[in-house]
């Protein structure tokens, strides 16, 4: 066993002299894992070395290393998105890389897509100038234009929104107008409603039942005015929760924001599914003058609603005719009504008799006549109310 132990040491340390000596005088590193031998462009892109990577590339292709080991390591992701568009430029302009080239098995983002996201504009321009598609999706249904929506570059947002349709949404449900509200860009917003065609869906949900206007709704004045004016955002879209951006705003102590919903137009009597108003939330989170205010704001409201009926005859309820009986009709010819009558009323019937005032143009009144058993008049009485409820019964529900 002893003799078997030194023979292996001895072979080990073998092995390990002849690596070192090819790293000294070759220059070619060798892999931990199996032995591999790593391309050295491969290794600089893997470091971020660019300078490196630029040195290795500027060799003649007999001499450098073949690019397709350092394409598969993101070499053309990895410079979009460090704003190494000296590298990039290479790759596009001296080596005709395929812009659409992705990292296979990775999260499928496009070198634009990685360009915009660290706002390297240059890089994204290059890009679309050499055939970068900006409709193709990542593995999370994100296009190009997502990207520009979130990170709020007017220009290159609306450079994209006519390149791509802004209606496209994520496996979230979230359109790039989604993104530009919850990233809070205002110019962004303006960019799609404005260059899109077509255009986006502003009162669009996403999985979670928000619109653009709900995410942007509490803690920035220029995405409520823009997602309001511009866009014509719906301020009483609401949510699975039956609540509106209003809501919200003032659950979040939004002073401004309820403000600016409310003069867009925004219902303040609308309620949730708890039947809460946003008065009634305001007033549970400690806001008292947003309570007040939305108090006042319900009133005009409902002020600014409200209608003059027009005069019809017929009537949804029984009430009017519960508490009349009615009595002896009698039938008047308009023409004999005179300028005195019409100048002067009449007393009601009840208060003449209390006074027993006698018009000098009638005759005194017989008050034997009139005079029925009490059961009988009640009878009477009961049967007059039936004959007029059924009679205007089938006006009343038919």
């Amino acid at each position: 066993m002893i003799v078997v132990s030194r023979f292996a040491a001895k072979w080990l340390l073998m092995l390990g002299l002849v690596s070192a000596v090819l790293v000294v005088v070759v220059g070619t590193p060798v892999e931990m894992e199996g032995n591999d031998e790593v391309d050295p462009l491969v290794a600089a892109t893997r470091a971020q070395d660019w300078e490196e990577v630029k040195r290795l590339m500027s060799l003649q292709p007999h001499a450098r290393s073949d690019l397709a080991g350092a394409l598969d390591a993101g070499l053309l992701l990895a410079s979009a998105g460090a704003n190494r568009n000296d590298v990039l430029f290479l790759l596009l302009d001296t080596h005709n890389v395929d812009p659409n080239l992705r990292v296979p098995g990775g999260d499928q983002k496009t070198a634009l897509m990685a360009a915009i996201q660290s706002s390297n504009f240059d890089g994204a321009e290059r890009l679309l100038e050499s055939g970068a598609e900006p409709d193709l999706l990542d593995s999370a249904n994100w296009t190009a234009l997502h990207y520009a929506a979130k990170n709020g570059d007017a220009g290159i947002t609306r450079r994209l929104a006519t390149l791509v349709d802004a209606r496209a949404v994520t496996i979230d449900g979230n359109t790039a107008l989604h993104y530009a509200a919850q990233y809070r860009n205002p110019g962004a917003i303006f960019a799609l409603c404005e260059s899109a065609n077509p255009k986006p869906n502003v009162n669009a949900h996403n999985e979670l039942s928000q619109t653009p206007l709900r995410l942007g709704c509490c803690d920035n004045i220029g995405v409520i005015g823009v997602l309001l004016e511009k866009c014509r955002a719906d301020p009483d879209e609401t949510d699975y929760l039956n609540r509106t951006p209003l809501h919200y705003a003032a659950k979040e102590g939004a002073f401004e924001a309820v403000k600016q919903l409310v003069l867009a137009g925004a219902n303040p009597s609308i309620v949730d599914d708890m039947t809460q108003t946003a008065r009634i939330i305001a007033k549970k989170e400690n806001h008292g003058e947003m309570a007040k205010y939305l108090r006042n704001a319900e009133k005009q409201y409902m002020a600014s609603k409200t209608t003059t009926l027009p005069t019809t005859t017929t009537t949804t309820s029984l009430a009017p005719f519960v508490d009349y009986i009615p009595e002896e009709e009698v039938e008047e010819d308009p023409e004999e009504e005179t300028e005195d009558d019409l100048e002067e009323p009449e007393e009601d019937q009840e208060e003449a008799e209390m006074s027993h005032h006698v018009k000098p143009d009638s005759k005194p009144r017989d008050h034997s006549e009139n005079r029925v058993e009490p059961k009988k008049n009640k009878k009477k009485k009961e049967e007059e109310l039936y004959n007029w409820i059924q009679y205007f019964a089938p006006f009343l529900f038919g």
